[in-house]
């Protein structure tokens, strides 16, 4: 009987070590897949009695989560152009088109890195007047003549996956939620995009940037306010 648990535990061995060989030392990584449908969201800036319409996905595991494709809110609300090419390993890399700054999005590790943030995430408007993201308040109480810095900047990663915000991909495009890509474009001194009541309103300070007058963020309430409840998925993924 011993002979055979020595025998048998010298088989198990073999076969673990032959498994060793066949098996990967680490696994390839692959990129998610997820099934979801454009819809068309009205877009408020000069009044709430005209608009536009913006494409946002909505996925089918969030059917209440609008996400944008990160070019696509570059164009719509910075007014300027970024390409977005993929590379490996679920990278892309995303390109302001006029100036050059870039950005690597890792949608497995839910990533965004940049050399160059403070100017990739600033508005063209601005960076055409060379003052980067500077932050001088809509009232203009002072005027920037130019913006220069003493050191080289240093790679800066924002990780959404801290946060448990996923960013996905869907036939090429990067997807990012909304409300991410409005916190990560916008600022005190230029814009911000809210999504509200199956509605997007642009909130702008200057008219060079919105071609118009900033709309109150109050105009309207949002419904879940007006309910007193709001759905585990929203509430999840507001603390986030």
């Amino acid at each position: 009987m011993n002979c055979l648990k020595k025998v048998f535990a010298a088989a198990l061995c073999i076969a673990s070590a032959m498994g060793a060989l066949l098996i990967p030392s680490s696994p390839v990584s692959a990129e998610k897949v997820y099934d979801g449908q454009i819809r068309k969201i009205p877009v408020y800036r000069k009044s709430l009695s005209e608009n536009e319409k913006v494409d946002c996905m909505f996925f089918d595991d969030m059917p209440e989560i609008p996400y944008m494709a990160i070019d696509l809110y570059y164009k719509t609300f910075l007014d300027g152009e970024m390409t977005v090419k993929k590379q490996n390993d679920g990278k892309y890399l995303c390109t302001e088109k006029k100036n050059g700054e870039t950005a690597v999005v890792d949608i497995n590790a839910d990533t965004l890195t940049s050399d160059q943030l403070v100017l990739f995430v600033s508005t063209p408007v601005r960076k055409s007047e060379e003052l980067g993201a500077a932050v001088g308040g809509p009232e203009l109480v002072t005027k920037t003549v130019s913006v220069k810095s003493d050191k080289m900047p240093e790679a800066v990663t924002v990780n959404y996956k801290k946060y448990n915000i996923d960013i996905r991909e869907k036939d090429g495009s990067i997807y990012f939620p909304f409300a991410s890509l409005s916190d990560l474009f916008g600022n005190t001194d230029m814009l911000t995009a809210v999504y509200r009541n199956d509605k997007i309103f642009f909130i702008a300070y200057y008219s060079d940037i919105n071609g118009g007058e900033a709309i109150n963020k109050k105009s309207e309430i949002p419904d879940w306010v007006k309910k007193g409840y709001r759905s585990e998925q929203q509430t999840e993924f507001a603390y986030n």
